[in-house]
């Protein structure tokens, strides 16, 4: 049978094709369409397939994974840096393996003496003359060098002792004649040892003599600690810095640039200066007025103590002097050591020191002189952590009771500090 069929817009009308009105179509090749004799049309072959379509939209980003988990710092991680600082309390410092070495692949090393001890000053109650104040301890010595990671892995194990700073010593105490005081103690020295051999070493201070009574003798002021050796102690006369060429104690006391500064010798002299030892101890006033102690050496190692303040027998409550200026930190950011104290008043400590400086020193207890019963006097200033020399003690007077001469201040405590850096090994 043979339909008829009309093409309008792509589209054949018939009464019905298979059952529709309507069907289109689209083809590039010739569509036959044959009857099957009852009521539909039945298409012939298709054609050829088609072009393939244009790709799809790109989908939406997937949800994120989790974290994985931090992994911490080794020591030798390059990027992470530590800083450790030790006292006389955590020695000995022990490295023995090198996961024991701080975080870091080059490290600064500094190494703090002890500062020495000041000396008691003297007391009195029917001795006539001048009673002397204690001397200054002297300061500890500093030394700074640097290291890889590598040189310290060599060099296992390490061992760094670090010295006990001195203790002040007590004033005398008496209730008739002049009495002397006690004499300060050294302070400690700081090493730093590779395989039991020492490598470095940071000198303590020598510790100030007592304050002498009803006399204008001597109460010299320790010798700083210098790179090689400690300061010498006093027990009365002039004592030098620590070696290498230490000052010489004194008046004036001698200078240094790695040993340490000489003790002040006399009547209130101040302590040699040093530039990487340890300042020298002032020696205790023997002024008969209101004249003050003098200052302790200074350093950019430890500040050493100021001497103590005198006292006489006059019976004048006003007739004692202030006590002198610990010795100064110097350098970048530095400080000024503890004040003196004021007559009878105690002596102010010295700061601690830091990666820049060593600790300052103590200033000296001020002198007391009373017209009635006697009393204390002033305390020594403590040094500061880091080398600072203890103040020395304030001597006392009175006319009746008991006359008791100020305490020594203590030495600051050695310390070993290590700084890690990063950077390639």
């Amino acid at each position: 049978m043979v339909a008829s069929s009309r093409e309008v817009s792509g589209t054949v009308l018939r009464v019905l094709i298979d059952g529709e009105e309507r069907r289109q179509f689209s083809t590039s090749s010739l569509l036959i369409f044959v009857s099957n004799g009852l009521n539909s049309w039945s298409s012939g072959p298709s054609g050829p397939a088609g072009a393939t379509g244009a790709t799809g939209a790109t989908g939406a980003t997937g949800v994120t994974g989790a974290t994985g988990s931090f992994v911490g710092a080794t020591g030798a991680a390059n990027g992470y840096a530590s800083k450790n600082t030790y006292s006389s309390a955590d020695s000995v410092v022990t490295y023995t393996t090198s996961s024991d070495i701080p975080a870091g692949n080059h490290f600064i090393h500094i190494l703090d003496g002890a500062g020495g001890g000041g000396g008691g000053g003297a007391a009195n109650i029917t001795t006539n003359g001048v009673n002397c104040g204690g001397g200054g301890g002297g300061a500890g010595a500093r030394k700074v060098w640097h290291t890889s990671r590598a040189q310290l892995v060599s060099m296992l194990p390490i061992t760094v002792t670090i010295g006990t700073g001195g203790t002040g010593a007590n004033g005398a105490s008496t209730s008739g004649a002049a009495a002397t005081g006690s004499d300060g103690s050294a302070g400690g020295d700081s090493s730093w040892s590779a395989n039991a051999v020492v490598q470095y070493v940071a000198g303590g201070g020598g510790g100030g003599a007592g304050g002498r009574g009803g006399s204008a003798a001597d109460a010299a002021g320790g010798g700083g600690g210098g790179w090689h050796s400690a300061g010498a102690s006093s027990t009365g006369g002039a004592v030098a810095g620590g070696a290498p060429l230490g000052g010489a104690g004194g008046s004036p006391a001698g200078v240094s640039t790695f040993g340490g500064g000489g003790g002040g010798s006399g009547n209130g002299i101040a302590g040699g200066n040093s530039v990487h030892g340890g300042g020298g101890g002032a020696s205790g006033s023997q002024a008969t007025g209101t004249t003050g102690g003098v200052g302790g050496g200074s350093s950019t190692g430890g500040g050493a103590g100021g001497g103590g303040g005198s006292s006489n027998a006059s019976g004048s409550a006003d007739a004692a002097s202030a006590g002198g200026q610990g010795g100064a930190h110097e350098g970048f950011l530095g400080g000024a050591g503890g004040a003196g104290g004021g007559t009878g008043a105690g002596g102010t400590g010295g700061d601690p020191g830091n990666e820049l400086f060593g600790g300052a020193g103590g200033g000296g207890g001020g002198g007391k002189s009373t017209g009635g019963a006697g009393a204390t006097a002033g305390r020594g200033g403590d040094g500061g952590a880091g080398g600072g020399g203890g103040g020395g003690g304030g001597s006392s007077t009175g006319d009746s009771g008991t006359a008791t001469g100020g305490r020594g201040g203590d030495g600051g405590t050695g310390r070993y500090t290590i700084i890690g850096l990063p950077g390639s090994a």
